[in-house]
């Protein structure tokens, strides 16, 4: 548990009149998972999650919308000179990640978190990166090298990929494997360097991006969390996992929401008569982000030696009446499949 005085949570506080493209940039620029809403004198009115973001998101509401809808008012609190033995006991019998701390007219001066940027949880769900895809859009940058091996800030893209998931809990890790395979192998090999215990699977031919799932024995019958190579990302897998099992998931697709606005008015007609107007409409999309959620229950549904991509499995699940939901991700995304993409990301990290 670490408490953060009033000057530090500056960066994650806002106004009743903030979007929610506006509490988004927030999350993400403060990491605290959590956006504190105060009044113009400093009161606080409420919290904002990233839950309240992604459900809200599903309701329809989009990057412009008002964020008053999806604030938690009257949160539990804190005065400042409540006990730290007391704090400690309400945040773990009320599972409180955010504990925000009041003075007597309540205004916010601080605010408890267990959130401490890196976790010490184990999370024993296992990770299935697919690593094995010839990289063919990256070419010639893939020609003697795997695309997840591609450097990015000095390290290979696979090596950000594998911290990110540690940093997150997850310590058992499989990396899917075919073309060039031993460049990372023989860079990775068990894993023990970095903290975490990795596996290979090892395709014999080009098998989509989730054939080879078909081959993993899952002893733990865990949920199975499955990350393209070429995808570099913040979103909260764990947050994925819990919603996952909250919805009694067979698989979880997370998914990136797109916002395309029009600058111009536009007319709606039924024949020559003007039927409408629509001015500037927004058009909010969900792209695939490449991480998907995948039961143990249903991995027998897929056959050995046969390719087959994500999105097609999923729907084969649909077909039979498996439940397939999406889990929008507001979180930084980076899908590193084109040349342009890729010197996209290196200017980024200059």
């Amino acid at each position: 548990m670490r408490f953060f005085n009033k000057k530090y949570i500056k960066k994650c506080t806002l106004n009743i009149n903030s979007k929610i493209k506006d509490v988004i940039t927030n999350l993400n620029q403060s990491s605290m998972q959590i956006a504190i809403i105060n009044s113009s004198g400093g009161n606080l009115l409420g919290v904002i999650t990233d839950g309240d973001i992604r459900r809200g998101l599903l309701r329809g509401l989009d990057l412009n919308s008002k964020i008053s809808s999806l604030i938690k008012k009257n949160p539990m609190v804190v005065e400042k000179d409540t006990p730290t033995k007391t704090v400690e006991y309400l945040m773990k019998t009320k599972t409180l990640l955010h504990l925000p701390v009041i003075d007597k007219n309540y205004v916010t001066i601080g605010l408890y978190s267990l959130n401490d940027y890196e976790t010490n949880e184990k999370i024993s769900n296992p990770v299935v990166i697919m690593a094995g895809g010839y990289g063919k859009r990256l070419r010639p940058y893939t020609n003697n090298c795997p695309k997840p091996m591609l450097e990015i800030g000095g390290k290979p893209m696979l090596e950000h990929i594998i911290l990110n998931l540690k940093s997150q809990g997850f310590r058992k890790i499989l990396i899917s494997v075919n073309y060039l395979s031993e460049n990372i192998i023989s860079y990775f090999k068990n894993g023990k360097n970095l903290g975490v215990s990795i596996e290979y699977i090892r395709e014999e031919k080009p098998l989509g991006t989730i054939g080879s799932l078909a081959y993993f024995k899952n002893k733990s019958k865990k949920s199975i969390v499955v990350i393209n190579g070429d995808t570099l990302t913040n979103i909260n897998l764990k947050e994925m996992l819990n919603f996952h099992k909250k919805n009694k998931s067979h698989a979880t697709m997370a998914v990136k929401v797109m916002v395309n606005s029009n600058p111009y008015g536009v007319v709606k007609s039924k024949g020559l008569l003007i039927d409408n107007f629509q001015e500037k409409p927004v058009d909010k999309i969900y792209i695939n982000a490449g991480i998907y959620i995948i039961s143990n229950s249903v991995i027998s549904l897929m056959k050995k030696n046969t390719k087959i991509d994500a999105p097609k499995f999923l729907m084969i699940l649909k077909k039979k009446r498996k439940k397939v939901i999406i889990f929008p991700a507001h979180e930084e995304w980076n899908e590193i499949g084109t040349v342009e993409n890729y010197h996209n990301i290196i200017n980024k990290t200059k």
